[in-house]
């Protein structure tokens, strides 16, 4: 949207006006005043955005208002710069005496009047040549599309900037399709209609952009739109609904509305809605306790009546809602309508082309999101290719390349991908000519250690140093007060400074060394932390640190970690973390390593699993399944590596509701695993280095979803389950590598090709049967931090 551009900028004004930088400075005026002029200026923009075309006189205008914000930025970023520089350099608290300061600041209250003045130039010129008049014409020409426009709508849904124009969406046409076929069908009961997928996949925006047809709207009486989300107040889901249905169906409000009691709000709504065929939207959907809170309130009537909701789980969409229900699984978009997606959020000014020279990098970042199209909108909206500067840029690390960037003013963004080593002077010179960077991810780079510079990037929010062979930080990386991500997968670092704890805009401190070999016990390696890390309350996400100290104990305060990873424990600390555990009710991740193999994992003290756990990595020695597996009901990925179970522990796990990958690494100490029953949603099982496995065991209705098979590094293992060539009718791909030799020479043989050891050993030759791959050669990433 465009009025997103003022919105940027009018948040970095706020925050300005209220940082004692302005105060010190003597440049609130000039800043007021601009921020007056871009409240103006966002009016004007929101209504643009309400239009499906923008006359010429619009677009040039949108393209100056887009230029003037950003140098607005660049003179407030640069200022700060210099004056988080010098009270660095110890100058601050003489800020408004200091020579070199006091010219600063006339420097930059001239620019910023001149900005102003320039601002109110635009405005002139679009007053004058009649910008906003055609605005209004436009609207009119297009048989009133603004008048379709529902503030109100927009306004209750919490999801709002997901909404695209309908030239603008891209691959759901079929969808879409499906979704109007049921949702306008004769059917004259009540039906529910679910759209289920992964998060990311655009379940909103198909909804959204179906929900607002006019043909839906002239279909219903009444329709209303409501966000449930993980955390609702059926109270206030209520409330709402009786607003919207009550608007539409052109009835009154009833005036105690904000004093009605459940039963009220409950009646009130089935006596509007009972005679009426309705649309109720019920958006992210996690838990079907809502459904029962809810359905009393929506009539089982014969008008037609639909409820239309949108979910991750698969048993909320496959639940018995009515007589009549619908499911809809939303799949990635394809590559083509991933690229056509990417390309019209990211070049609409260029009638959604991209650049020839972009092409190749940028195809294989839109492959990288894997068709979902949130993470295709984020990086389309994340590219900007201007005429007055670059300020997103995507370089390889060659020489010349890092040097060509030098001097970008307003370069915000830069990823480098590696190519060849290049002099660690380069790297130097791109921190300092780059003073305002707020993503630099150099993830692949092959430097050693980072630029001095780097620490005066105040602007930093991103932070990536993935398989980087940096040894350590700066010790004074706690000047970078606005970090907020830091990522530095497989690196050489072994211990972060003490100013880390200064970080306290940090969410996401990933960071950990990897050997590189899922089979061995240590696969990642964990980092030592300060023993304070603790006291940034902010953080989200914690991975991967080493259980030193008190650190155990302090855990406790973290209440709001989502991820947390954390290695060598000891048998003393399984007590406080499991205390410490039981009370991040966020917790969505988390793995759990003991000190080495041969110390066990003693996890029963945990009374019962977060709520929303849903990747699990137990890495030590069981001595049986925890007894809060059972509540484990919304666990989508499982690790039990090097666990040597001695019993048969697949009965406490078969019933896991939601289990989708199930990773078994020395995991049990047995000759036959037998999958009897359960494991309904389970898609990707990896078997691997058990040493007495001879075979696996599942009974016809287990598993029916499976799609792929790896049994590695189980040389004793000659049998595949009984009729898995019909029985598993999902299943695409079985991997097996150091099994033994008599299952090869029988795939082989059914195969009609030569079994040669040899070939086995070099990782070359593909076999093929029908449908199923059998691959000699293994490539597979640690799945330790998932």
């Amino acid at each position: 949207m465009e009025s997103s551009i003022a919105d940027l900028l009018l948040g970095k004004i706020v925050s300005i006006l209220e940082n004692e930088v302005a105060l010190f400075s003597g440049l609130r005026d000039e800043v007021k005043e601009i921020k007056l002029e871009l409240i103006s200026m966002r009016s004007f923009l929101e209504d643009v955005d309400k239009t499906r075309v923008h006359s010429k006189t619009e677009s040039a205008w949108i393209s100056s208002v887009r230029d003037m914000v950003f140098e607005v930025e660049d003179i407030i970023d640069e200022f700060t710069y210099h004056v988080i520089k010098q009270r660095q350099l110890g100058f601050f608290p003489k800020v408004i005496r200091y020579p070199g300061n006091l010219l600063l600041r006339r420097k930059v209250a001239v620019k910023l009047r001149d900005i102003n003045q320039r601002i109110k130039g635009i405005a002139e010129r679009n007053q004058r040549y009649g910008g906003a008049n055609r605005l209004e014409g436009a609207d009119k020409n297009l048989g009133g599309t603004s008048s379709n426009y529902d503030p109100n709508w927009l306004r209750n849904h919490s999801e709002a900037s997901l909404f695209f124009k309908d030239d603008d969406l891209v691959g759901i046409d079929k969808a879409q399709k499906k979704l109007l076929g049921w949702l306008l069908d004769e059917e004259p009961r009540r039906s529910v209609v679910s759209v289920v997928g992964m998060g990311g996949l655009g379940k909103t925006t198909l909804v959204a952009n179906t929900f607002k047809k006019q043909i839906v709207k002239q279909h219903f009486d009444c329709s209303a739109w409501i966000t449930v989300s993980q955390q609702y107040g059926i109270h206030e889901i209520l409330r709402s609904m009786v607003r919207e249905v009550c608007e539409k169906a052109n009835e009154q409000t009833p005036e105690n509305l904000s004093s009605m009691s459940y039963r009220d709000l409950v009646e009130t709504l089935v006596e509007i809605l009972q005679p009426k065929r309705y649309l109720i939207v019920l958006d992210d959907v996690w838990h079907i306790n809502f459904w029962h809170d809810i359905n009393i309130a929506l009539p089982i009537n014969i008008t037609g009546s639909r409820i239309l909701l949108t979910t991750r789980m698969e048993d909320i969409a496959s639940f018995e809602f009515d007589v009549v229900n619908f499911v809809f699984p939303l799949n990635p978009l394809t590559g083509e309508a991933s690229w056509n997606l990417f390309c019209k959020k990211a070049f609409a000014n260029k009638q959604a082309q991209c650049p020839p020279y972009l092409d190749p990098l940028a195809r294989n970042l839109v492959a990288k999101c894997e068709g979902l199209s949130l993470a295709i909108v984020a990086l389309g909206d994340g590219i900007e290719v201007e005429e007055s500067g670059i300020r997103r840029l995507s370089i390889e690390t060659k020489e010349e390349e890092i040097k060509a960037c030098q001097g970008i003013r307003r370069l915000r963004s830069l990823f480098t991908f590696a190519d060849v080593d290049i002099p660690q002077s380069s790297f130097n010179m791109l921190a300092s000519g780059l003073k305002l960077l707020r993503v630099l991810d150099l993830e692949d780079a092959p430097i050693l250690e980072l630029p001095r510079q780097l620490v005066y990037l105040f602007n930093l929010r991103y932070l990536n140093l993935t398989r980087t062979k940096v040894k350590e930080l700066p010790k004074s990386i706690g000047k970078l007060s606005n970090l907020q991500s830091l990522i530095a997968k497989g690196t050489q670092i072994k211990e972060l400074p003490p100013g880390i704890v200064k970080l306290k805009n940090l969410r996401h401190l990933v960071a950990y060394g990897s050997n590189g070999n899922i089979m061995e016990f240590e696969i990642g390696l964990g980092i030592r932390v300060p023993s304070n890390i603790c006291s940034l309350e902010g953080l989200q996400v914690l991975s991967t640190v080493e259980a030193r100290g008190n650190l155990i104990k302090q855990l406790s305060r973290m209440t709001q970690l989502t991820s947390l990873h954390i290695t060598k424990l000891k048998e003393a600390d399984y007590e406080n973390l499991c205390n410490s555990i039981g009370n991040m009710r966020f917790l969505r991740t988390l793995t759990v390593m003991s000190h080495n193999e041969d110390e066990a994992l003693k996890m029963d003290a945990l009374e019962a699993a977060p709520p929303l756990l849903e990747k699990l990595a137990l890495l030590g020695e069981l001595q049986k399944i925890p007894h809060w597996f059972n509540s484990l009901h919304s666990l989508t990925n499982l690790i039990l590596h090097w666990s040597r179970l001695r019993e048969d522990f697949l009965p406490h796990i078969q019933a896991l509701p939601n289990l989708g990958e199930l990773f078994l690494i020395n995991a049990y100490d047995g000759e036959r695993l037998c999958f009897l029953e359960g494991f309904q949603k389970l898609k990707r099982l990896f078997i691997g280095n058990c040493p007495r496995l001879e075979e696996v065991v599942m009974n016809k209705g287990v598993m029916p979803g499976l799609e792929v098979l790896y049994v590695i590094s189980c040389p004793e293992f000659t049998t595949l389950p009984h009729g898995w060539e019909s029985d598993l009718a999902d299943l695409k791909q079985v991997f097996l590598h150091n099994v033994s030799s008599k299952i090869m020479q029988q795939l082989c043989a059914a195969a009609d090709v030569d079994y040669q050891p040899t070939i086995q050993a070099a990782g070359a030759s593909k076999v093929e049967i029908e449908d199923y791959k059998f691959e000699w050669r293994y490539k597979f990433s640690p799945p330790f931090c998932f």
